[in-house]
């Protein structure tokens, strides 16, 4: 519940009643609220759970929960919930500090609750940001100068969300199960509800099983990439993993209420954590080193073409696919994670001969790459060089970069964190 904290709950069968409609729920909550209205939905089409709940005295909530079993419910969109504050951590002043020579960077510090996965820019020019812990926060009341101000959840518990975009007045995210919508109904700054948009990839309790995007095309269309399959599991477990895909949009029927279907463009990804469209229509994806492969790469997706890694449930085959190469084969160990992608492509400023380059986030050495590339025919080859200082001191090093985006005046936004002492950061970068 927004802005409510729970404080204990239990459910207690009521006597002489069957197990569906005989279950009372008794909870206490702290909140300055009358009365609620909570929709638990299920899986299953036309079922859903609906708990009403009315303040009998100062801090206790009492009240009676009836499932809905008619097709009246909603069984893919749920409520606001979670126990987080809807206030975000205070922020101190952002610093000021030269990261490269005739580049300045601002560094606001955004405390150890968010660690940003993605970022995105609002039409009015706030800010929402993805965190690992699985929150989506929002930077608003920013100042002329593009220095961060308020800091707020907007939705909170989430699996693991690693990409972001805009839909309107509505924030589509990336989560490890689904593409999720998240509505905010009453305008108040938060999500009142989530929908799900599209699933149907494998994933399990793996970490490492993310969901990587958004990119988005003229026609409505989003990318997508998703982590390789490593570990032992199911058919239906691994499945689409490795892969980069297409979302179209579709009208959804009584049979299947998701507003997109999934397609296929390429395989063979190991853990492609970065993904951006150019303004031409090339698609690019990032990956790191791993089996027989001392590169990291910059990966030009093409369809039906395979990039190199085998999932672990495939490894038993005896045929192999015909191997595309990267684009850019970004050397290691002198990178060692590159990550989050940004393209400098802006209808606000010019980036001179740095136009159309893409900007890639190394964790582990905490620096930005910067990626140059010439096509010839209908294959891309390139170069990387460092944008940020190669050997930075602590004073002018990024904390961990992870993600990147422009925000609608042209400015190069950094996400960064740390894991050793859970704090993390965001940048500001006139370029």
């Amino acid at each position: 519940f927004r802005r409510v904290l729970f404080r204990s709950s239990r459910w207690e069968p009521l006597p002489g009643e069957n197990w569906l409609k005989g279950w009372r729920w008794n909870i206490e909550v702290r909140g300055d609220v009358a009365a609620l209205r909570w929709h638990l939905p299920s899986r299953h089409p036309g079922r859903g759970l609906v708990i009403d709940l009315k303040q009998v005295a100062p801090g206790t909530f009492s009240g009676q929960a009836e499932f809905a079993l008619d097709s009246a419910a909603e069984p893919v969109e749920s409520v606001k919930g979670g126990s987080h504050s809807a206030e975000g951590p205070s922020l101190p002043p952002p610093t000021s500090f030269s990261f490269a020579p005739g580049m300045v960077a601002r560094r606001q510090s955004l405390g150890a609750n968010v660690m940003p996965t993605a970022i995105a820019a609002l039409p009015n020019g706030d800010l929402v940001i993805a965190s690992l812990k699985g929150q989506v926060w929002r930077l608003s009341d920013r100042s002329a100068d593009g220095d961060v101000g308020k800091l707020s959840a907007y939705s909170d518990e989430l699996a693991a969300p690693y990409g972001l975009a805009i839909s309107e007045d509505r924030i589509d995210v990336c989560t490890k199960f689904g593409l999720l919508r998240l509505h905010d109904d009453d305008h108040d700054g938060r999500a009142d509800r989530s929908q799900v948009l599209a699933s149907g990839w494998g994933y399990t309790a793996d970490y490492h099983d993310w969901m990587v995007g958004l990119p988005r095309d003229s026609e409505g269309n989003y990318y997508a990439a998703f982590a390789c399959q490593q570990d032992q599991r199911s058919p239906l477990a691994a499945r689409h993993r490795g892969q980069v895909m297409k979302l179209l949009p579709r009208e959804p029927t009584a049979e299947d209420f998701r507003l997109f279907s999934l397609e296929t463009i390429s395989a063979g990804h190991r853990f492609p954590m970065g993904i951006v469209r150019t303004r031409s229509g090339s698609l690019f994806v990032t990956d790191n080193q791993g089996n027989y492969n001392p590169f990291n790469e910059l990966n030009h997706v093409q369809p039906n073409r395979h990039y190199g890694f085998i999932n672990a449930i495939d490894s038993k085959s005896t045929t192999r696919p015909e191997i595309t190469p990267a684009a850019i084969e970004i050397p290691h160990p002198w990178t060692r994670s590159v990550n989050g992608l940004c393209v400098l492509e802006s209808d606000a400023v010019s980036y001179g001969p740095w136009d159309g380059h893409l900007v890639g986030c190394e964790y582990d050495t905490r620096r930005l790459i910067r990626m140059s590339l010439q096509r010839v025919g209908e294959t891309y080859q390139g170069a990387a060089d460092p944008l940020t200082l190669d050997r930075p001191e602590e004073t002018t090093a990024l904390l961990g970069p992870l993600c990147a985006a422009l925000d609608p005046h042209g400015e190069l936004l950094i996400g960064s964190l740390r894991s050793e002492d859970h704090t993390s950061e965001l940048h500001a970068r006139g370029l």
